[in-house]
């Protein structure tokens, strides 16, 4: 069947109900664009170009296989918490088993990267590579909450809080250029600077996903769907 006829009055309500969201899509996708890139120019002005290739090189490939993992999990979450929303007006359950999926995962992953990262960097890349094994050992708390919050991004969006995101990022900035001006007066070596980075940006990320869990719980936990079946 034909979807309903668009109209002007029919499309003013939309673009009403989703301008909010839109209007916070851009800032937000900007913001994470920088949170993103902004390290490599911060380690060239704190060090050198030698720990940039050093940190680039850990940052890459620890993130890479992550990133696409969340991905694929945020996908499917997304798929299953939308139609649980519109069904049950909740996603409680589909929320709660993918945190403690990629839970699981982060941890079967991220302990193992932790003890074999600086030989597999020398096996696989060179001995001159060694370093950015031990540089991903001071990113393994970001990386490990990073995993679980990617792959539950989406929530906010379902629920209409998407500047519960943009706070998210706007915080991550703020906490990098907090960690960025401790190493530049107290001139730390890469190391600090990465892991005190490192665990600030993770508490951001389970501060979001704490936020996200316990809101869930409490208001969207969803009506019975046997109950909603049975009163349609």
């Amino acid at each position: 069947l034909p979807g309903p006829r668009s109209t002007p009055r029919r499309d003013r309500l939309i673009m009403a109900r989703y301008a909010s969201q839109i209007s916070l899509d851009i800032p937000t996708a900007v913001l994470l664009a920088t949170v993103l890139n902004i390290m490599n120019f911060l380690v060239l002005d704190l060090y050198s170009r030698e720990e940039v290739g050093y940190y680039s090189m850990a940052y890459r490939v620890a993130a890479l296989p992550l990133t696409l993992i969340s991905g694929a999990l945020a996908e499917v979450f997304y798929q299953k918490a939308s139609a649980s929303f519109r069904a049950t007006q909740g996603f409680w359950r589909e929320l709660k088993f993918n945190l403690l999926l990629t839970l699981a995962i982060s941890l079967f992953i991220i302990v193992p990267i932790g003890v074999l990262a600086p030989p597999i960097f020398s096996i696989a890349f060179g001995p001159q590579w060694e370093r950015a094994g031990y540089l991903v050992i001071c990113l393994l708390p970001l990386l490990a909450v990073r995993l679980v919050t990617d792959s539950v991004q989406i929530a906010p969006l379902i629920i209409g809080r998407a500047a519960w995101r943009f706070v998210t990022q706007l915080t991550l900035l703020g906490v990098i250029g907090l960690g960025y001006a401790a190493a530049k007066i107290l001139q730390l070596p890469i190391e600090e600077f990465l892991t005190s980075t490192s665990l600030l940006m993770a508490a951001v990320y389970a501060s979001y996903v704490v936020l996200l869990a316990s809101t869930v719980r409490r208001n969207y936990r969803g009506r019975d769907k046997h109950k909603v079946q049975t009163s349609s």
